[in-house]
């Protein structure tokens, strides 16, 4: 059994730890478990290809249904030389296979990542700041989910980037945090994984740009831009969209003092109000900011919280304790700590828990590796400074994974799977759908046609058709991702079949015509990443359509 240790509030406990590297796509040796009155992790160390994790996501890239990791790496010479990108996919049991490791490009110094769907085809792209480089390398993904070898699009001093719809035509775009120029580049994305020429918006007012994030904080519909300033004097601004499909503009920022050295946001409606907020986090004086929304695209005056000395860098949201409301786990630049500050939903959050990872970090991501229904944390272990040659025990190739040991009993489960018009069952891969059901409106059609292309037949010779909603209720305080199953089965109704499918009241397919993208009886996907249940933990499809209605043949929410 491993060794318990208690973890205080404040203090960052400093425990040597021997470590024995194994092979790639292996766990480091020995496992930590660290526990608090109110948090318990368990922690092993994956070995990564480069030195020094200067990014990372947690996605299901495969479409097996179990988050996978994606790594950005700085080189082994002077930092600069040999950088990969890392795709490690996820066994289900909090370990990971190393599937591919690609080269960024010398002299490029990845910065963070971000990730879409650039060419709409239900697949994850990468994309990688490379701030020396001044370009940022997009990954396009293959069917397996490895990645195709990167091609590079100016941007600047890339220090960071955000995907998101930035001009409202349902395509992602890119907006690029300059940090040397004091400025952000957008790159309008066209749809097939290329972009029109970039355009430079000023930061002004002397920031310089760590991270962008985006949100809609006046309710227009449009996406604004949130973008904190890594300076002595730490400030956020934000930027409200002002522009069209044809032509995106941005006005003036509004700009508020948050902390020294502000290097990460996140947005979210933090005290469910119905209008989206900000968290940043700033280095120099060890704290994070809540900015509540007003909704009419002003904030209240900011709220600081402490972290404890680990001078906290990147951020990610999420419900670790089982309570419903989301939580924050910080990067620790500072030491060898991550930290966690609970969220009670009405966006106050507690003195910072403190958990030991291998070194200093700058990002984390948080997913449910081994599928307990609990989250865990992924964070990328490397060092501030240093030359590799001089000091080479300065430098960590790996990331810690921390799973999650809290005790808690979860209230609604973590997952949501329904075959639409069938019987319950179970894919080859394990997967489990329940018979049709949580649905309002619609009606069963069924085919014994051969659905091709489907890795289970049952699964695609149902539907539900016509007009209809299906609500899930699952654990609420965490992000999902929702994949739908279709099978059109009828050539002459699918011809002029149209329909529009909302999440939680907010359109996401609009006009779709599934024989426009596949043909009769072939097996297709839709996939939505980062969808939150509301407060009550429900997320509601609804499927309304013209000429035939809407036809779906399955749902996981996951």
């Amino acid at each position: 059994m491993p060794d318990l240790y208690s973890v205080r509030r404040y203090l960052s406990l400093n425990i040597g730890l021997s470590v024995l590297l194994l092979l790639p796509a292996t766990f480091i040796t020995p496992i930590q478990a660290q526990s608090s009155s109110n948090l318990n992790f368990v922690r092993t160390d994956l070995k990564v290809q480069g030195l020094g994790p200067r990014g990372i996501l947690a996605k299901d890239l495969n479409g097996d249904e179990i988050p996978d990791l994606v790594v950005a790496n700085l080189g082994t010479y002077l930092l600069y030389q040999s950088q990969t990108l890392d795709v490690f996919f996820g066994k289900g049991d909090g370990t990971f296979t190393l599937a591919q490791s690609l080269p960024v490009g010398d002299g490029n110094q990845p910065y963070g990542m971000a990730s879409a769907d650039l060419r709409g085809i239900e697949r994850l792209d990468v994309i990688v700041p490379n701030k020396d480089g001044k370009t940022v390398s997009i990954f396009l993904a293959k069917e397996d989910g490895t990645f195709e070898e990167p091609k590079a699009i100016a941007a600047n001093d890339a220090w960071a980037v955000s995907a998101g719809d930035i001009n409202g035509d349902g395509i992602p775009d890119l907006a690029v945090a300059n940090f040397d120029s004091y400025a952000i580049t957008i790159l309008i994305g066209i749809g097939d994984g290329n972009f029109l020429p970039p355009f430079v918006i000023p930061a002004t007012q002397g920031m310089q740009p760590r991270a962008v994030e985006f949100g809609d904080f006046n309710n227009d519909g449009r996406t604004d831009l949130v973008v904190p300033s890594d300076t002595a004097n730490g400030r956020v601004a934000i930027f409200q969209n002002t522009g069209t499909k044809d032509s995106p503009s941005f006005a003036a920022p509004r700009v508020i003092n948050v902390g020294q050295l502000t290097g990460a946001a996140v947005v979210y409606d933090l005290n469910n109000d119905g209008k989206m907020d900000i968290a940043t986090s700033s280095a120099y004086s060890n704290n994070i900011a809540i900015v509540f929304g007003n909704g009419d695209g002003s904030f209240a005056s900011p709220v600081s919280y402490w972290t404890g000395d680990i001078w906290p860098f990147g951020m990610t949201l999420t419900d670790f304790n089982g309570d419903g409301n989301p939580d924050l786990v910080l990067a620790g630049v500072k030491g060898v700590t991550c930290g966690v500050l609970l969220g009670d939903g009405r966006g106050v959050f507690s003195s910072p828990y403190h958990f030991q990872i291998q070194g200093p970090s700058r990002w984390n991501a948080a997913a449910d590796f081994n599928l307990d229904g609990k989250m865990d944390i992924a964070a990328g272990n490397y060092t501030v400074t240093g030359s590799f040659e001089s000091e080479p025990s300065k430098f960590f190739n790996t990331v810690s994974i921390m799973l999650n040991r809290t005790n808690f009993q979860q209230q609604r489960p973590a997952a949501f799977r329904v075959n639409c018009g069938g019987s319950a069952l179970t894919t080859a891969r394990g997967v489990s759908f329940s018979a049709d059901g949580n649905f309002d409106g619609g009606a069963v059609i069924t085919t014994d046609a051969p659905i091709e292309g489907a890795e289970n037949q049952q699964l695609y010779q149902s539907a539900r058709q016509g007009n209809f909603t299906y609500t899930a209720r699952v654990a609420p305080g965490r992000p999902y991702t929702v994949k739908l199953f279709f099978a059109e089965q009828s050539a002459k109704v699918g011809k002029k079949r149209t329909f529009t499918i909302s999440l939680n009241g907010k359109t996401v397919i609009k006009n779709f015509n599934l024989l426009k993208r596949t043909q009769p009886n072939r097996a297709y996907k839709i996939v939505r990443h980062n969808v939150w249940a509301d407060q009550s933990g429900q997320i509601r499809l609804e499927f309304s359509g013209k000429k035939g209605g809407a036809i779906c043949s399955g749902i996981s929410i996951f």
